[in-house]
């Protein structure tokens, strides 16, 4: 079954239209090929059925094609990409190779040394009423120096927000942050034209104007993890899960941000 959950006919797959989401997608630093980062993590700040213990460390071999990780104490071959996002974060995105099916996204700062890690599967079977996606949330520490500064954390910021993401000239979506677990994306020009949902997601305040936040979708088998840097107005992300065919597929996107409305709501009926 290509979709999940009785998606409604002619709904799009994720090889319909990823390409799409990589034409305004920053280019990949070099800066730190050559080098391995660490990074040790100490508090789960999510959901999910990860079987990794709440402590643990991570290392990253930064080479370009396939290299290797070692995820507390076991070497995984794996394929890495890295974005700087402005000039003290980093989003560094971890493909694996063994099993295909898992994925692992570090955002961290070298100012602060403080590090989010964000841990995804995209399960090989549907689950009714489930999203396929399964994302865990990790905080924790660059190796190297003593963290300090603000520690990423959970954040209601987001809500009431409504966002224009434009990915290239032909392929702007809609994003609307409804309260602090749901929100809703609307296609307004690309292969989803007028289709519009509401995902599960979860949102980090990461430190001034930098914010996480990934999603889970119900119809189509992927999930996602973004970095919207409001200092530059940058959305960076990447994206796993099960193409139309039932390969397993990594991918990036990022785009322009634009704000179109902020909502505020009355004291006496806040979002959840």
């Amino acid at each position: 079954m290509v979709h999940d959950n009785n998606a409604p006919g002619g709904w799009k797959n994720l090889d319909d239209f990823r390409s799409g989401l990589m034409t305004n997608l920053q280019p990949a630093t070099k800066l730190l090929e050559g080098t391995t980062k660490s990074f040790s993590f100490d508090e789960e700040g999510g959901i999910g059925e990860d079987l990794r213990p709440c402590k643990f460390a991570v290392s990253f071999n930064i080479e370009p094609g396939e290299t290797s990780c070692i995820i507390d104490g076991k070497k995984q071959p794996c394929g890495i990409t890295v974005f700087q996002i402005n000039n003290d974060i980093f989003f560094l995105g971890c493909r694996m190779l063994d099993p295909v099916n898992e994925d692992f996204s570090v955002f961290f700062n070298f100012k602060t040394y403080r590090a989010l890690g964000v841990h995804a599967v995209a399960r090989e079977k549907p689950v009714s009423g489930e999203c396929r996606a399964v994302q865990t949330y990790y905080v924790g520490k660059l190796g190297g120096a003593q963290a300090s500064g603000f520690k990423p954390e959970r954040t209601r910021d987001l809500i009431g927000q409504r966002l224009l993401i434009i990915y290239s000239p032909n392929h702007y979506y809609e994003q609307i942050f409804l309260n602090s677990g749901r929100y809703c994306w609307h296609n307004l020009r690309g292969e989803q034209y007028g289709d519009a949902a509401s995902e599960t997601c979860d949102f980090f305040k990461f430190d001034y104007k930098v914010y996480v936040y990934s999603w889970r979708e119900m119809l189509i088998p992927c999930g996602a993890s973004y970095i919207l840097n409001y200092g530059n107005n940058t959305a960076t992300g990447k994206f796993i899960g099960w193409t139309g065919t039932g390969e397993i597929s990594h991918s990036y996107a990022g785009g322009e941000i634009r704000i179109l409305s902020t909502t505020y709501y009355p004291k006496t009926c806040q979002p959840k």
